[in-house]
């Protein structure tokens, strides 16, 4: 036998007995392995996610892991596994909600009121001193969520146009209601000096002109307050000092 012969023999060999090798690897080796249990699947979420780098083609992926990726033209693949104990039926990709009614986001009601004329209206004539059938009639004022500490409650009507002049100083009124009336004030308040020097309301009456701007205001107090006998100006500085908690409304007059 040659040199050349008895080479290629040796080759053969060698081929046949690598070939049995791998197919021995590659069968079972006779071990009966038990199937997962029903909570080891459940308690794993698998997700498969492939981005493309470089290529003309978009590969096919298989939620399993198990599928073949046809490559094409791709220069790269990258594939990611992410594993999520405990969720149960999640999907990749899909929107998870996320429940809140659990979360505690009370807060305190805002402290407001309302006037007849609503929020920046013209002021009713009635309550002006240009009335026809009446005038300087004080406006019913209803107010909500008085601070819980409050002990009392003022209210206070200026002029911003005029320098802060004051319409109106109403205090001593309970911090459990919720509003006073049009016209005479309700029992037990008590009406203090505005800017003219007298203890009532005082209607709008701007001088011709453009419109003034009103400003009605309930303070909600941390004590009672002790009238000092000073002017309108001082009065309503002080009631500002013992003041937790304010709510306001502005009007116009005359209608522009």
């Amino acid at each position: 036998m040659s040199t050349l012969q008895h080479s290629f023999v040796r080759f053969s060999l060698c081929a046949a007995a690598s070939a049995a090798l791998l197919t021995s690897c590659a069968s079972s080796d006779g071990r009966d392995l038990p199937p997962p249990r029903e909570d080891q699947l459940e308690s794993i979420l698998t997700t498969s996610t492939t981005t493309t780098l470089v290529g003309t083609s978009e590969p096919e992926v298989e939620e399993d892991g198990e599928g073949e990726h046809d490559h094409g033209d791709l220069e790269a693949t990258a594939t990611t596994t992410k594993t999520n104990a405990g969720a149960e039926g999640a999907v990749a990709g899909q929107a998870v909600d996320v429940d809140l009614t659990s979360v505690d986001e009370t807060s305190p009601i805002p402290f407001t009121l309302a006037v007849p004329w609503g929020a920046d209206g013209p002021i009713p004539t009635r309550h002006t001193c240009a009335g026809t059938d009446a005038s300087d009639v004080p406006p019913s004022v209803q107010w909500s969520g008085t601070p819980t500490d409050a002990v009392e409650l003022a209210i206070v009507m200026t002029d911003v146009d005029a320098g802060g002049y004051v319409h109106w100083i109403m205090t001593g009124i309970d911090p459990a209601s919720t509003g006073v009336p049009e016209g005479s004030p309700p029992a037990g308040v008590t009406l203090l000096e505005n800017s003219a020097g007298a203890p009532t309301y005082l209607g709008p009456c701007p001088p011709a002109g453009a419109p003034h701007t009103y400003i009605v205001e309930v303070l909600a107090l941390d004590q009672q307050f002790e009238p000092t006998g000073t002017t309108a100006d001082e009065t309503v500085l002080a009631l500002r000092r013992i003041t937790l908690a304010a709510a306001e409304q502005s009007g116009t007059f005359p209608a522009a």
